[in-house]
């Protein structure tokens, strides 16, 4: 009975860990250490064949890791890839080509657990940020087809989009995208593409409260 119990007690929390399911970027899990995301993200980007700087990452700020800005930019040729080694493929199936697309991971800074990775893909004008909205938001929906998609205006009259990610069954919520038009000093007019984990982000992040 004892031998029972103990068993119990060791596979019960290891088939719940299981069952648990975190929204992914670039098919890897927003969720564990911000040294090994980084890391995998790397990987991931190079196995993908998407170029970047040599100096691949600064923390700009805390709680958050940026990979250089400008430094990834997604080219058309024709399935073929350019001497800098870039490739025509997407980010997260969102088409970036021709753009350029900064990446920010967001993590908590006592545990060092990420909780969110957000994009930011520059428009050539306001005519070309609007255009890009469209079609990302296009993109979530069929890529999620989960209802709940909200559209709304942010301030200074900027289109603004929210989709329910699904888990895997597409039974259950497990996170949430958001679009944004945005226009900063940094990139000028931009799209600003954010992926939230709800289990982290109910965790480490006081401003989530979807």
């Amino acid at each position: 009975m004892k031998r029972f119990l103990f068993f119990l007690l060791i596979i019960v929390p290891t088939f719940v860990n299981a069952q648990i399911e975190h929204v992914e970027f670039m098919g890897i899990p927003i969720n564990g250490n911000i040294t090994k995301f980084k890391k995998q993200l790397v990987k991931k980007f190079k196995k993908e064949k998407i170029g970047f700087t040599s100096n691949i990452t600064k923390y700009y700020k805390k709680g958050k890791i940026r990979f250089q800005n400008r430094s990834i930019k997604l080219k058309d040729f024709s399935n073929s890839l350019s001497d800098e080694g870039y490739s025509l493929s997407s980010i997260n199936n969102i088409d970036c080509r021709g753009k350029e697309v900064g990446i920010i991971i967001y993590y908590d800074t006592k545990s060092g657990n990420v909780y969110s990775v957000r994009m930011d893909v520059v428009a050539e004008n306001e005519e070309d940020m609007h255009r890009l909205f469209n079609k990302y938001r296009n993109t979530m929906i069929n890529e999620y087809d989960y209802g709940y998609p909200y559209d709304f205006t942010a301030d200074g009259g900027f289109n603004c989009f929210l989709q329910k990610i699904p888990n895997s069954k597409g039974t259950k919520k497990i996170g949430i995208a958001k679009i944004y038009e945005d226009k900063n000093t940094l990139f000028g007019y931009c799209i600003q593409i954010y992926y939230w984990d709800d289990i982290n982000s109910r965790k480490y992040c006081t401003d989530y409260d979807f």
